[in-house]
């Protein structure tokens, strides 16, 4: 067993990817956001979400189900056996998953078997999409290198006020969510093969060893392992 996370393709799933650990010991990862739609399977143990819209827990034979850009704080029990699913915004499957949610997920055990479960209970799921809350506050602050104070000013806030009402709807303040953004940036860059001193360099980070200290805290894996976990089926 190992307390890291394995990152690796799906062949039979385009637009995929698979993440799995199994441990006994507790692994504490900060809150973070993907641009993927994330499908967690629970085999032992426990695992929860804590979102600026709720707390998702799940038991083993249990999917938790989180639509793309919903900002998360991971909590997971020490002895326990996860794998996640995240699919591309391409892949369309990602098309019908609108909200957070938990599914039972007894007897699908293959990433095929997962899917097929997940969108089979969205179909059916009369509910509203999830839309990041004050997207156009995200947007100013991923979009631009501009302080915080600037950006604050630039919608018409005080600098505290900004980063209060940004912490409160979206669940982490714009400093932390910024490099969130750039840890999903970085983590593109090193899908498509490019190694970690670039990707570092491409995405805003300081250097190569910044990104990976914060890559290791967020996903649990190095940037160098997740590269080659991506370039293997």
């Amino acid at each position: 067993m190992t307390n890291h996370w394995t990152y690796s393709l799906v062949p039979a799933i385009e637009y995929s990817e698979l993440a799995h650990r199994s441990a006994t010991q507790e692994f504490m990862q900060v809150g973070h956001f993907h641009d993927q739609v994330q499908i967690v399977a629970i085999f032992d143990g426990w695992r929860s979400f804590v979102t600026p819209v709720g707390t998702f827990w799940a038991e083993a034979g249990q999917i938790v189900v989180l639509p793309a850009r919903l900002f998360h704080a991971p909590l997971m029990r020490a002895r326990s056996t996860v794998s996640i699913l995240y699919l591309d915004p391409e892949h369309h499957a990602a098309r019908v998953i609108r909200r957070p949610t938990v599914l039972d997920g007894r007897g699908a055990t293959r990433p095929t078997e997962l899917l097929d479960r997940v969108v089979a209970a969205s179909e059916c799921a009369d509910e509203p999409e999830f839309r990041p809350i004050i997207s156009t506050l995200i947007d100013l602050v991923v979009g631009s290198e501009a302080s915080i104070e600037e950006i604050a000013k630039t919608a018409g806030y005080s600098a505290d006020g900004f980063i209060r009402s940004f912490s409160r709807n979206v669940g982490t303040t714009p400093a932390k969510y910024r490099i969130a953004h750039r840890l999903n940036v970085a983590r593109a860059l090193l899908k498509q093969g490019v190694s970690p001193a670039d990707a570092a360099c491409e995405s805003g980070f300081a250097d190569q060893s910044h990104l990976g200290r914060c890559f290791l805290m967020t996903y649990g894996t190095t940037p160098g392992a997740y590269r080659e976990g991506m370039r293997s089926a």
